[in-house]
């Protein structure tokens, strides 16, 4: 078997809440006009929905359904297309993000790049460690993180700990084999504390 010896840096829920502050603060730039739109939903669909920062990034407007609160993504990792659903606040944040971008078409980019294309992935990558450098949150160095990705292991690792069945986490996350979700739970020894009282007392 492949060994993953990889520890990947998993956000505290106050450091979320720091990031997602960050992201809420950015104001109007001329040479990027909707920055301070596209960025505050695009962080907390990765936050709160587990997605590949590719995925979100190729989401279209046509691939979200607004009324009945969830998005479709296409041409995934695996392959697979998936139903990703929103709670009733990301919901509304879609709504009145929709408004504020004043979409033309359906094959337009969600989180669109001040050109209208794909936002590149080497961009985002560099605003992210801007935004950890205002959040507080310190950059140990390439390879080592915290990076983007890191997120999907930290929206993974909380599902778990509230308890989420793997199957179910691993549904959403889009992976074709549980076992690869179990690579993402990264459960801590102190969230394991809980199945102690199943063990008998050796006295």
């Amino acid at each position: 078997r492949k060994v993953h010896d990889f520890v990947p840096y998993i956000f505290t829920y106050d450091e979320i809440a720091r990031i997602l502050a960050v992201v809420d603060g950015f104001r109007f730039n001329k040479c990027s006009p909707k920055r301070h739109i596209v960025y505050p939903l695009l962080f907390r669909v990765l936050c709160f929905c587990g997605l590949r920062i590719s995925e979100a990034l190729n989401l279209t407007v046509g691939d979200v359904h607004f009324e009945d609160g969830f998005f479709l993504l296409r041409n995934t990792k695996t392959s697979l297309d998936r139903l990703i659903p929103l709670d009733d606040n990301l919901r509304a944040r879609f709504v009145a993000y929709r408004e504020q971008m004043g979409f033309f078409r359906k094959d337009e980019y969600f989180f669109p790049s001040p050109n209208g294309s794909r936002y590149s992935l080497a961009t985002m990558d560099t605003t992210f460690r801007d935004i950890l450098f205002r959040a507080g949150i310190p950059y140990r160095g390439k390879g080592k993180g915290p990076r983007l990705h890191d997120l999907r292991h930290t929206f993974a690792s909380f599902l778990v700990k509230q308890g989420v069945p793997l199957y179910h986490v691993s549904t959403l996350l889009g992976h074709s084999d549980i076992r690869i979700t179990q690579r993402y739970s990264h459960l801590a020894p102190e969230n394991l504390h809980h199945v102690l009282k199943y063990l008998p007392t050796l006295t």
